[in-house]
Order: C-alpha cells, then structure tokens, then sequence
C-alpha cells in the first residue's frame, strides 16, 4: 500500500485536496502512529529480530543434538523456559515508545507461542497419552494463547500466529478422527475457515487485509482437499465449487481483492482436477478445458457488455 506522502501526492495532483488540508492530513497521521506502526524499520528492530531467530533455531538444534539424553523434565523445561522468556520479552517490548521495538515484541510473542506450544506437546507425551491425543492437547493450547496475545494485541504476527494455530487444530481433530483421507482435516479446516471469514467481515477479526488472505486461502484450500478425497460420495466434489462460487460473490458483494484471487484459483484448479479424474482418455480432458476455457470466455464478454444486474 503507498505510504501517506505517496497518497497526498497523488491527491493533490487529481485536485482532491490542497495543499494546506495536505499539510494537516500528514501532521495529523505523524501523530498517530499505533503500536507498531508505520515508523520505518531501523538497526536495533533488525538485531531483535536476527535474535529472536538465534534463539528458535538454537532451542530446535539443542533438542535434535541432546533430546534422548534429557530427562523428562528436562525436555519440558528446554521448551518451557525459553517459552516463557519469549512471552516476556515481547511485553517488555510492547512497553517501549519505538515503533521498531513494538514489532519486535510482537514477533516474540509468536516464537513464545510456538515454544509453549512445543511445551504442551512433550508434556503428553511424556504422560504418556496416545498420539491422537497428544496432539489436540497442545493445538488447543496453541489456539488459547494465540487468542489471548491476539486481544492484547491485535496485529499482522498475532492474527497469522492465530491462523497457524487453528490449522494446528485442524490437522489434530482430523488426526483424531481416525479417517485415512484428507477429509476430516479439510472438513475442520473449512468450517473453521467459514467462521474466520463471517468473523472478518463484520470487523470482529482484525487487520482486516491479513485476516481475509488467510480466510480465503484456508476455505480454498480445505474444501478444495474435500472435494478430492476418494472415500467421499461423489457429491463432496461439488463443494470446491460452492467455495469458489461463495469467494467470488463475497468478494464482489466487500469489493476485495484477496477473495476473488483464491475464488477463482479455486474454481481452476477443481475444474482441472475434475475433468482429469473423471475423463478417462487424457486428450478428451484437454478438449474438454479448452471448450470450457472458451465458453467461459465468451460468457464474459457477453455479461460484459450487457451487464443484466444493472437492470
């Protein structure tokens, strides 16, 4: 997005504004930048955030070098503690004045998350639940704590932290299910998808930006797994379509760019598998696209210039 000079700008030129509301307008935003907001990036937010990758990519190294060797408590305690130290760091952080230092809070927190999540996951292991349970434990958590630093502070790492964590969820409850294809996840994935975006909309959810790209791609991406899953009925592999249909009337109805995009990949890239699972001779399916490809082209000129919702 064009940062606000690059607005004013242009503004001024298309003779929206003069230059004394110009003036205003940028005094007015210089002294309201948000938490983390639109100061640039400087040396010390840099060094945050190479030390924060220092300490996640040492705390995995550690547990792959010396993980058999630990004792349980030991093994909880080298995912609890810096865990918890994240979590730390990012509210020292978040009390500092500099922008740099705000976001590199934030991005502390998605690293504690991820490590108390890691925490949870070895503390059922070592109690020794099954693997099917083992696994909702900690993504419950995951969605828990993301939640929690998401109120506290509603900004792009926490929102994708969020998302990261009901995906987590996702993949445990299909786990848990016991069925071999993709479905049971998917099927989570979109319904927990559905309600991202209803939740998106009314500006429950937000940045809103971030929030819609991953609404939109984790309902394309779930129900376009339910819609291949052989051990389905047949009318399952309608539902990419219904998604893709759904993502395109809503993009048009908000006017948003991140919907249509994964809308209309969706309605491809079903099409395409469709026809290839269910045309048995390759050539035929490639007749087929193309015919399709054409039909849907002509529908769009001919919608184009007759426009029949303008009544």
């Amino acid at each position: 997005m064009p940062d606000v000079d690059d607005l004013l700008r242009r503004w001024r030129e298309a003779g929206v504004i003069d230059d004394a509301t110009a003036e205003r307008i940028r005094a007015y935003e210089a002294g309201h930048v948000g938490p983390g907001g639109a100061a640039r990036p400087g040396v010390y937010e840099a060094l945050i955030y190479v030390g924060l990758a220092v300490v996640g990519v040492g705390a995995f190294v550690l547990m792959a070098l010396v993980w058999p060797d630990l004792a349980a408590w030991a093994r909880i305690a080298v995912t609890g503690i810096p865990g918890a130290a994240a979590l730390g760091l990012g509210w020292f952080l978040q009390q500092m004045d500099e922008p740099g230092m705000q976001r590199g809070g934030s991005l502390a927190w998605v690293l504690g998350a991820a490590l108390i999540t890691g925490c949870v996951g070895v503390l059922t292991y070592e109690s020794g639940w099954d693997d099917a349970d083992g696994l909702v434990m900690p993504a419950a958590v995951a969605v828990g704590v993301t939640v929690a630093l998401w109120v506290i502070l509603p900004s792009h790492p926490q929102l994708v932290a969020l998302g990261a964590a009901l995906g987590f969820l996702s993949i445990a409850v299909g786990v848990r299910t016991g069925h071999e294809g993709p479905a049971a996840v998917a099927g989570v994935l979109t319904i927990l998808a559905a309600a991202w975006v209803a939740l998106t909309e009314p500006g429950i959810l937000f940045p809103r930006v971030t929030a819609r790209l991953l609404g939109g791609f984790a309902l394309a991406a779930g129900s376009f797994l339910v819609g291949v899953d052989p051990g389905l009925p047949l009318v399952f592999e309608g539902v990419p379509f219904l998604a893709g249909i759904a993502l395109i009337v809503l993009s048009i109805a908000r006017a948003s760019f991140a919907y249509i995009v994964f809308g209309v990949g969706l309605l491809f890239v079903g099409f395409v598998s469709l026809t290839m699972q269910r045309v048995p001779d390759p050539v035929v399916g490639a007749l087929v696209l193309m015919v399709a490809g054409v039909l849907l082209l002509g529908a769009v000129v001919v919608l184009a210039r007759w426009r029949p919702w303008r009544g």
